[in-house]
């Protein structure tokens, strides 16, 4: 009987240790954990001249 849950134990252990061990990385780097106090980034505007400006007009006129 001691064994068996000693058993139990190490697989739950090893299975969970499999999903931290995929699922921290990307969290990482992504910057949810370790940011270390640093802000996100603010998202960029595109910056847009007058020539893709109407060509995005037009493009919205001929869908009409």
């Amino acid at each position: 009987m001691k064994n068996t849950v000693w058993t139990m134990f190490l697989i739950t252990a090893v299975f969970t240790s499999f999903l931290l061990g995929y699922s921290v990385p990307p969290l990482l780097e992504v910057g949810m954990i370790g940011g270390r106090g640093e802000k996100p980034s603010p998202t960029m505007e595109p910056k847009l001249n007058e020539q893709m400006e109407e060509y995005y007009r037009k493009l919205l006129e001929e869908e009409k």
